[in-house]
């Protein structure tokens, strides 16, 4: 009885709450704009902002398993090796790549 109370309360709980994405958001912005120029200026302001808050995101999560990492030495060095092989690959985001992606005039 009680785990069919809480899964109604979760539910709920999802239909009550707006899970709109970043993306989302800047997306319904630009789709309510009618001048293509002023449209194609925002979506490229856009691409830029959500290319940043995805190197933001990153590093954030960077740092989180960086702390954790401390408690475990095989842990950090995995870690480590990772980020070698990280920058080596010289990995970008999503939106980082959209974001090269449009500067070259690349088709989808």
């Amino acid at each position: 009885m009680l785990i069919t109370v809480g899964g109604l309360i979760g539910i709920v709980y999802d239909f009550e709450n707006n899970h709109e994405t970043i993306a989302f958001k800047e997306y319904k912005k630009i789709k309510s704009i009618n001048n293509v120029d002023e449209k194609e200026k925002l979506a490229y302001q856009s691409l830029v902002f959500l290319a940043k808050k995805s190197v933001e995101k990153r590093k954030d999560k960077d740092r989180e398993k960086q702390n954790t990492g401390r408690l475990n030495p095989l842990t950090a060095i995995a870690a480590e090796l990772f980020k070698i092989k990280l920058k080596e690959m010289k990995a970008m985001t999503p939106e980082q790549k959209l974001l090269n992606n449009y500067l070259d005039q690349k088709p989808l």
